[in-house]
This record gives structure tokens, C-alpha cells and sequence, in this order.
């Protein structure tokens, strides 16, 4: 049997685009995805997406080359509307030649090697270490889970070596009996420490903080909370608290029914709160500074998962809308690369949400 590369399914994928006349709608561009409300109404929300005609038949055609020329190469065809015989294996050749295809095997070759930027394909990271690491990170298959995404950005921001297993999260399948011998309960995500404490760890505010603790700045690592004892840390535990509180004032606003959660405005009293928290410094961080810290780290997964559900529940925008320093706050996270490697987008956020929360509830005049 064989087996698509990427590249090759994005050549294929441009050649049966070329058909003349494809409509494509706005909505599906992937140069940024920018999380704002009017997002989803092009997405197809509210008032209907406009549509473009694309024909990419020129982008295309000086990699694809003649459908009866490849034909003619040998090896499987894939037919197009009809049309002539087009070799994968010609396919597959002619596009992992051009730019793109060199980049990305590129990028694939250092993965392997556990370097470059952070990837959802990687298996090893090294950050130039050489070293073999003693820490093997159990994280969701679909990159999607909340608590493994917030780990997994601990991991690349202190650039701790690790190793990382896929496990499906339960919504999507059993999970495999060797993973379920190590932790019955099936938990995400989990650490293994070789000559640790011999039982996996499981919760990732717990797995954050012992990573932190055990890779400190004196052993050449960022620290990312402050140290006990100061003022600092004493923040760092309220705005913790904080976190907990924008939970629930969410949970309350969009999946239960009017009158029966916390309603609107509770969870626009703990956004205010969340916004004048991250105005209290110079920098977009909620310690400050140049980098995020923990803190940040532990905000990420749902302040990114409120931003999408708000948005299509209740019609309202959290990232462009009122409150300004979490945009400033979101802007900063979209330059680090552990956030490029780890965020959902707002389909996948609204649409799997419902697995895990159940369905929200949409606010007339939102």
C-alpha cells in the first residue's frame, strides 16, 4: 500500500483545484487564524460567507507538468474529473522539489533529530542538548486536550529535553490497555521520570510545577515562577486563583441555560478582573517581563477556548472586543512558537467542545 506525504496530498489537492470554476470561500485562508466573532460569521455563522472564484491551474502548473506526461512515467494514476492519468509518484517527486517541499523536509529531518521549532509531530526534543532525556510526556493525540497544551509549552519554554507518546483522549476511542496499566484512570496528561518515583504523574498544574522546580535557573533553565516567600509569588498564586474563577464564570455563561449559571454578567465581572490584572504591568505578561511565565502558561487553554466559544454561543467578541490588554496579551502569545505548535483554532474549539462540556447556549442579541 502506499502512502501520501503531505507535500504530495498538497500537490494532488492543487491539481483537482485547478478545475476551473472551484468556488473557495474566504473563510478557509490559513494565513492567520485570527479569533474574533466576525471569523465565524464568515466561516458560515450568521450572514453568508461571500465567495471568490480561484482558479490556481497556474500555481500548479509548472510543478504538476502535463497529466499525459506523467501518465506516460508509470506508476499509479490518479484520474481528475475524467480527464488524463496523472503518476503519484511523479507528483510526490515534482513537489517535494519545489520550495515549500524542500522546507518541509527540512523541518522534518531536524524533529527527527529533536530539533528545530516545536512541531505536534515531534517525538523527541533536545533543544542542542545531545542528551538522552529522562522524561517522557504523555500528551493527547489530537493536540487538542486543554491541560496537555499547557504542559507541553512548560516543556518548550524551559527547553527541557523530553520525550513524547501520543494517547487518544476517551472522547475519541478506548485508550490502549499499556497506558491503562500505567494509569488506571486514563488521565492526561502524564510524565514518566526515569529513576523518579517509579509511578507516572498525572495533573498537569502538579507536573508544571515539579518540571519547574526540577530544572531550576541555576541549572541553566528559566524559571518560571518566582521564588517562594516573595511578593511575587504571592501574586503568582492569586492570579492562579484568578484562573480557576474565569473557569467557572465561563463554564456558568455558555454551557448552562439563562438563569441557571453565572450568567453574562459575572463572567464580564472576572474578564475586567483578568484584563486590569494583565494592565498591571509594562509588558503583555501577567508578572511581567519579557516572557511568559507560568502564570501565562496556565491561561492559555481556556482563555483560548473562551475566545472561540463566546464567539459562537454567545456572539461576542473576547479577542478584539472591549477587553484590550488580552489582546495584547494574545498578539505576544502568537510570536512564541510553543503557542504556534500548540493552538486549536476556532472550528476545533467550538466543535469539540461539546464531547468534554456538552452544548452551549446560544444569547439572542449577542
Amino acid at each position: 500500500m502506499r502512502y501520501l506525504t503531505p507535500v504530495t496530498v498538497f500537490a494532488v489537492w492543487g491539481l483537482f483545484l485547478s478545475c476551473e470554476g472551484f468556488f473557495v470561500p474566504r473563510a478557509v485562508s490559513t494565513s492567520r487564524r485570527r479569533e474574533t466573532a466576525g471569523d465565524l460569521k464568515e466561516a458560515g455563522r450568521g450572514e453568508q460567507s461571500s465567495l471568490r472564484m480561484w482558479n490556481p491551474g497556474k500555481m500548479f502548473g509548472s510543478v504538476l507538468g502535463s497529466g499525459a506526461a506523467m501518465a506516460k512515467l508509470g506508476g499509479p494514476a490518479l484520474t481528475v474529473g475524467g480527464g488524463e492519468g496523472l503518476s503519484l509518484d511523479v507528483l510526490r517527486d515534482r513537489a517535494e522539489k519545489t520550495t515549500v517541499g524542500q522546507k518541509l523536509r527540512e523541518e522534518k529531518a531536524l524533529r527527527e533529530k529533536g530539533e528545530g521549532l516545536p512541531h505536534t509531530d515531534a517525538k523527541i526534543r533536545l533543544f542542542g542538548t545531545g542528551e538522552n532525556p529522562k522524561i517522557t510526556l504523555y500528551r493527547d493525540s489530537a493536540a487538542w486536550c486543554p491541560y496537555c497544551q499547557k504542559t507541553w509549552m512548560l516543556f518548550e519554554e524551559k527547553r527541557v529535553p523530553f520525550r513524547i507518546e501520543k494517547i487518544n483522549m476517551r472522547s475519541y476511542g478506548d485508550k490502549p490497555k499499556e497506558f491503562l496499566a500505567k494509569v488506571p484512570g486514563g488521565l492526561l496528561p502524564v510524565i514518566e521520570v526515569e529513576g523518579g518515583p517509579g509511578q507516572p504523574i498525572t495533573e498537569s498544574q502538579v507536573i508544571m510545577n515539579l518540571v519547574d522546580r526540577s530544572f531550576p535557573e541555576s541549572a541553566g533553565y528559566r524559571d518560571l515562577m518566582p521564588p517562594k516567600g516573595t511578593p511575587l509569588f504571592k501574586r503568582a498564586q492569586e492570579l492562579l486563583s484568578l484562573e480557576r474563577d474565569l473557569f467557572r464564570a465561563w463554564c456558568g455563561y455558555v454551557f448552562y441555560p439563562p438563569g441557571f449559571g453565572g450568567g453574562r454578567d459575572d463572567f464580564d465581572r472576572v474578564m475586567d478582573r483578568v484584563d486590569a490584572a494583565l494592565g498591571e504591568t509594562e509588558g503583555p505578561w501577567f508578572l511581567g517581563g519579557t516572557e511568559p511565565s507560568l502564570v501565562d502558561l496556565t491561561y492559555v487553554p481556556h482563555v483560548e477556548r473562551i475566545a472561540a466559544s463566546v464567539a459562537y454561543w454567545k456572539g461576542r467578541k473576547v479577542r478584539g472586543g472591549k477587553w484590550k490588554n488580552v489582546d495584547r496579551w494574545f498578539d505576544a502569545l502568537d510570536e512564541r512558537p510553543s503557542y504556534q505548535a500548540t493552538k486549536g483554532d476556532f472550528y476545533t474549539h467550538v466543535m469539540d467542545i461539546p464531547p468534554q462540556y456538552g452544548d452551549g447556549f446560544f444569547e439572542r442579541g449577542g
